[in-house]
């Protein structure tokens, strides 16, 4: 299974989750479901962290995970629309998106400065993905913005 396939698997297994497609979910079950896809995205990104003495010939790829206060609402809301124009990228969860960072001769013309930033970062840093994720660290090195 190539890692496009399988980050669009794990998107598909946590769902999506929102009122309009159950008005009469209740708080207790919205703070529960909340919980869960919380439990699930750190048990998914747990599991993606294999020590390199175990990978015995595997193709294992890298995931930085970061808060999406690093990208402004704007640049959310095309995410969102799916108004970007990036390689891979999958809705993660009901706060986040997972983006493949690129080879290093892929061109991101129209991509939003903010979001450029962070994809740099994360290949900077050696990882084929980019998790932005509500929850995710801020980083001293990129701007932070508060919506």
């Amino acid at each position: 299974m190539s890692d496009t396939d399988l980050f669009a698997e794990c998107a598909r297994l946590m769902g999506e989750f929102s009122e309009e497609n159950d008005p009469e979910l209740t708080d207790a079950y919205k703070s529960i479901e909340q919980a869960n896809r919380e439990s699930q995205t750190k048990e998914v990104a747990a599991a993606m962290r294999v020590p390199d003495d175990n990978v015995s010939g595997l193709e294992i790829s890298k995931v930085l995970t970061i808060s999406t206060g690093h990208i402004t609402r704007r640049t959310a809301e095309l995410m969102d629309a799916k108004e970007i124009n990036l390689p891979v990228h999958y809705q993660w969860g009901e706060y986040g998106w997972i983006i493949w960072t690129g080879r290093e001769d892929y061109e991101f013309d129209e991509t939003p400065d903010d979001l450029l930033l962070c994809i740099m970062f994360a290949k900077d840093k050696g990882c084929r993905y980019l998790l932005l994720d509500r929850d995710g660290d801020r980083i001293d090195e990129l701007p932070d913005y508060d919506w």
